[in-house]
């Protein structure tokens, strides 16, 4: 088999790993703006959310299940930290395939007769302004809603013993957040040992800015 065929092959797969991983990613969406949306509604309004809580696990498991409330909201906190840290995995994933099939396309391109562009040349090509909107929403808008619901909701609550336990939550939670940005948003390949040979000064100005 030829190197064209064995990459066209390679690029094919790679383009079906990416399409299943942006359908997981939409489905972890999701399932977090469901999450934040009964966050928000323990905040607003605590015994409505609580009701319906209560409601849905006693349909679920029955009028005996005896319920606390506290280890619910931490559980829904910690449900909430584990999705966010499995979604900003899977978006960094994808960012990163996105670079991988743009090189496999150049070797493509090198070979005869060869154009194959849809994930570099042409897919930037005239970008659409909707794109660049859902691209910052992606990028910056979510991971700051993200960090504000989790940051409000701890905000609110009594200070208890289980109190600490959600703090370290949202605190892992705006950690990620603030780490995720630092990835898809700035140059962070200048903080890594790669680039150890140009003065720090140098690598945080190309950190945020490109030269």
């Amino acid at each position: 088999m030829e190197i064209a065929e064995l990459l066209y092959d390679h690029y094919k797969d790679t383009c079906d790993i990416m399409r299943q991983e942006v359908s997981k990613r939409w489905r972890l969406t999701l399932a977090i703006i469901a999450l934040m949306l009964l966050l928000s509604l323990l905040i607003v309004d605590e015994s409505e959310g609580m009701g319906l809580i209560t409601g849905y696990l006693k349909n679920q498991y029955g009028d005996d299940i005896i319920i606390k409330f506290k280890y619910i909201n931490t559980s829904l906190i910690y449900t909430y930290l584990i999705i966010v840290m499995a979604y900003y995995q899977m978006n960094i994933r994808i960012e990163r395939l996105y670079g991988y099939i743009q090189g496999i396309e150049e070797k493509l391109n090198k070979q005869e007769d060869f154009g194959v562009n849809r994930e570099g040349a042409e897919y930037l090509r005239c970008y659409p302004f909707m794109l660049t909107v859902v691209d910052r929403i992606y990028k910056w808008f979510f991971p700051v809603l993200i960090s504000f619901v989790a940051i409000y909701k701890i905000a609110v609550e009594e200070v208890s013993g289980i109190f600490w336990m959600d703090f370290i939550a949202v605190c892992l939670i705006v950690v990620l957040s603030l780490l995720y940005v630092s990835y898809i948003c700035f140059n962070e390949q200048y903080l890594h040992k790669e680039h150890k040979d140009l003065n720090w000064w140098v690598r945080i100005g190309k950190y945020f800015k490109e030269k």
